[in-house]
């Protein structure tokens, strides 16, 4: 009987760590802790002009820009400043030589933002929208805009792409000179 029950409890363990394990979630792009610079631009002299900002560097998460398998996004992050909008892509890039294409555009995100993200040191709020995008490893999540209230400035910057990069066009390179700057303080949670 004791064998029995000891049986009944390595299983029952077993099974919630199964259970744990196939609920995991990863988190790719921005570490989110970090205060925040001015809006960035797409383009300071067309205030118009809409652009796509490609995650290629992750602010304090270096080597996590990009989807690590096959899944499906479940939810957007940001760390913004003040409040605005954009259209969530997701992009094919090469960061080495500055070109992207893009994959899926869509859906739209309307945000708040926070003015304590510009001015505080720590405990920044981090705005959650639910989302259900499949994406495939290697993948990076874009942003089109014309500003963008969610970049902190590193003296690095993510590719930008002006006009904005449409879902099957061909790969481009970046105009980066005269666009908006900075890292962009967006993140993805994603499920297996």
């Amino acid at each position: 009987m004791r064998n029995r029950n000891l049986f009944c409890v390595a299983s029952a363990i077993g099974l919630a760590i199964l259970s744990t394990q196939a609920s995991a979630v990863t988190v790719f792009g921005a570490k989110l802790n970090h205060n925040l610079q001015v809006p960035s631009l797409c383009n300071p002299n067309n205030k118009g002009d809409l652009c796509s900002w490609v995650l290629t560097l992750a602010q304090a998460n270096a080597g996590h820009e990009t989807a690590p398998h096959d899944g499906t996004l479940t939810q957007i992050r940001i760390e913004a400043c003040g409040k605005g909008s954009f259209v969530l892509q997701i992009a094919q890039a090469n960061p080495a030589t500055h070109q992207a294409s893009v994959i899926r555009t869509g859906p739209l995100i309307n945000y708040v933002g926070s003015l304590h993200n510009c001015n505080g040191s720590g405990n920044f709020i981090i705005e959650k929208f639910p989302v259900s995008i499949p994406i495939k490893a290697g993948q990076y999540l874009a942003v089109v805009a014309s500003r963008v209230n969610f970049v902190t400035q590193s003296g690095s910057s993510n590719d930008v792409f002006d006009p904005p990069l449409a879902d099957g066009r061909p790969t481009r390179t970046a105009n980066n000179t005269g666009h908006g700057g900075g890292l962009l303080m967006l993140q993805a949670v994603m499920n297996p």
